[in-house]
Formats: structure tokens, C-alpha cells, sequence
């Protein structure tokens, strides 16, 4: 993932290291994009690159290259409670189908000076990871509204949480502390919202061309871990179903090497908006059940054209909804 630094510019995607841990006997794991971009944060996901030499992999159904828009939604009421954060950023949306009374908080990740990954589609055209995981986002809000569920979106629009002059540089760039402090936003956002359940969604990265399918991540060591579970499994399950690319699992951060940058990201070892709190790090940790997912790598341009198709997000969106309908239903 093209992930922001503390410098004047950001630096190309950087190439992913090799793991020592493999998955299954031989199968080997490229680096997830979510995991880069917390190495900021948290902690490098160092996965093998075994997968790099694996053929391309092909979606289900046509694949159109047209412009996609989601229309944000109108009548966004911004979540009580919360200051300091940029305007069209931590909102709810009412359901406007038959109120479910249940709640699902969305956060479409990266978003201003954190593009995230930086991808080509097969047909040149670029691709960043920041407007594609709006997209999705604003594509599931209608659907799950529609299906009755009130909504929190993080953002949507191109923005981070935390507001201008937050990047402690002046340089127009986050640096590592700012960048933890935005996800600890949309933590609180979640939190603030009184959401059922959190859903990050974010899309994947390796240095080659052929790496490709779709993972989820949860945290194994919350007190709901079994719902994280749950969710976490059902959505990778749908996401597969519903796109046709390879199933690289619904992980749990204990079963991954969880190196870091520093010595206070070392001693967390957890996604921030996943993990639970540590006094100095993340304060007040998210209070639902949550997973992260992402559905393919935008390094492929094949799983590129997906992500930036009109078609493709919603595929994504329509999975993701079912995949929530599941869970709350106890499947």
C-alpha cells in the first residue's frame, strides 16, 4: 500500500518483504495492504510472496471500465458527542426501509492525505484505494438503509477525520501519530454511534502483478471474539461467493507475525480499529464486534477493474450486505 510517511511527498508503493511464517504446508502470503498501512501505526503484516508467481485470478461476470459515482446520501445528521472533526465526516444516516433499530457503522479507509494503495487497471487507467472504499461504502449505505439498518459512515467525502493541520508537519503530509489518531477517530465515531457492528473496508497490495483474492481480518482477542469471528468468516464467505476470486481466509491477528516500527506499536500488535486498549496507545477501543476485509488486490489489474467499476462496487456492496443481513440474523 502506498502508505503516507513523514516526508514531503509519499514514496511509490514500497516492495513487501518476505514473512517467515507461511500459511497452510507450502502456501506462502504476500503482505495485506491494510497491514502496510498500519505499519504506521501498529504493525507490518509480513506475509510470504509466494502467491506472486499464482496466474491472474478472474472475476465472475462482465467487468465494465466506466466511471463510477455512489451519490453520498442526503440528510446526514452528524453522531453526538464528537468534536474537532472535519465536516461530512462521522454522520448517520436513517434507514429508509422498515427500522430494524440496529446500527452498522462503515468506514471506507484511507481518504485525503492517506490515498492508500495506488493501482492500474488493465487498462491503464489509475486507481487509488482511498476513492474505491467510498465507493463500496456509499453503495452498501443504500443498500443496508434500503434493508432497514441505520447507517454510520465515517467520511464521505475525500477527506481524513482529524481536520486540517492535524498532520503535525505543516508539510501536507501525516505523520505516523496522525495518522493512529485518525483511525482512533472513527473508533470513537463507532463508539459515539452506539454501532452493532463495525465494518472496515479497505483493498489489498503486492509489489507483483499476479497476487490477487480476497481476505478479512478480526481480532481474536476481544471479549466478543467469537462474534468477530462470525462476522469476520461470513463476510469472507459472501465476498468469495459474490466476486470468484481466491479465498485467502478470515484471519485472526494472533495466527500473523505482527513485527513494527517502534516500540509502542510492537507492544499493541493490533489493528487500532479492531484491537482492545492500551493505556498510552489507543485509549478507548471499539465496542462492538468488527472485522476488516478486502476483497482483492488493486495491484492486479484484473481485480483493479473490478474495484473500479461501477459493477464491481456494487458486487462488493451487494456482498457485504448479505453477509451483515447474516449475522444479525445469527448465521
Amino acid at each position: 500500500m502506498k502508505a503516507p510517511i513523514a516526508s514531503r511527498s509519499y514514496v511509490p508503493p514500497r516492495r513487501r518483504r518476505g514473512s517467515r511464517r507461511s500459511r497452510g504446508s507450502s502456501a506462502l502470503r504476500p503482505l495485506g495492504a491494510v497491514a502496510l498501512a498500519l505499519v504506521l501505526v501498529a504493525a507490518a503484516f509480513l506475509l510470504d510472496r509466494g502467491l506472486a508467481a499464482l496466474p491472474r485470478p478472474r472475476a465472475t461476470g462482465p467487468v465494465k471500465q466506466a466511471a463510477a459515482h455512489h451519490p453520498v446520501p442526503p440528510q446526514g445528521v452528524p453522531v453526538k458527542g464528537l468534536s474537532g472533526l472535519t465536516a461530512g465526516t462521522c454522520l448517520s444516516f436513517a434507514p429508509t426501509g422498515k427500522d430494524r433499530r440496529q446500527t452498522v457503522f462503515i468506514d471506507p479507509g484511507h481518504g485525503g492525505l492517506d490515498p492508500g494503495v495506488v493501482g492500474r487497471t488493465s487498462a491503464g487507467a489509475t486507481i487509488s484505494e482511498k476513492t474505491a472504499t467510498l465507493e463500496v461504502a456509499l453503495a452498501l449505505a443504500a443498500r443496508l438503509r434500503a434493508a432497514g439498518y441505520r447507517v454510520v459512515l465515517s467520511r464521505t467525502s475525500d477527506t481524513t477525520l482529524i481536520g486540517a493541520g492535524a498532520d503535525g508537519t505543516g508539510n501536507g503530509v501525516l505523520t505516523r501519530d496522525a495518522l493512529r489518531q485518525d483511525l482512533i477517530a472513527r473508533v470513537d465515531c463507532a463508539n459515539a454511534a452506539g454501532a452493532d457492528v463495525l465494518l472496515a473496508i479497505h483493498f489489498n497490495a503486492y509489489d507483483g502483478v499476479s497476487a490477487g483474492g480476497t481476505e478479512t481480518y478480526y481480532d481474536s482477542a476481544r471479549a466478543f471474539n467469537q462474534p468477530n469471528a462470525r462476522l469476520a468468516k461470513g463476510v469472507q464467505a459472501q465476498l468469495v461467493a459474490g466476486l470468484g476470486l481466491p479465498d485467502r481466509g478470515a484471519l485472526s491477528e494472533a495466527s500473523l507475525n505482527v513485527p513494527a516500527v517502534d516500540a509502542a506499536a510492537e507492544s499493541y500488535g493490533h489493528l487500532v480499529e479492531l484491537g482492545p486498549a492500551q493505556q498510552g496507545w489507543l485509549e478507548r477501543p471499539s465496542r462492538m464486534p468488527g472485522a476488516l476485509t478486502e476483497p482483492l488486490f488493486l495491484t492486479n489489474p484484473q481485480q483493479a477493474d473490478l474495484a473500479a467499476s461501477a459493477w464491481g462496487q456494487r458486487r462488493i456492496a451487494t456482498a457485504l450486505s448479505a453477509a451483515l443481513d447474516a449475522y444479525f440474523a445469527g448465521g
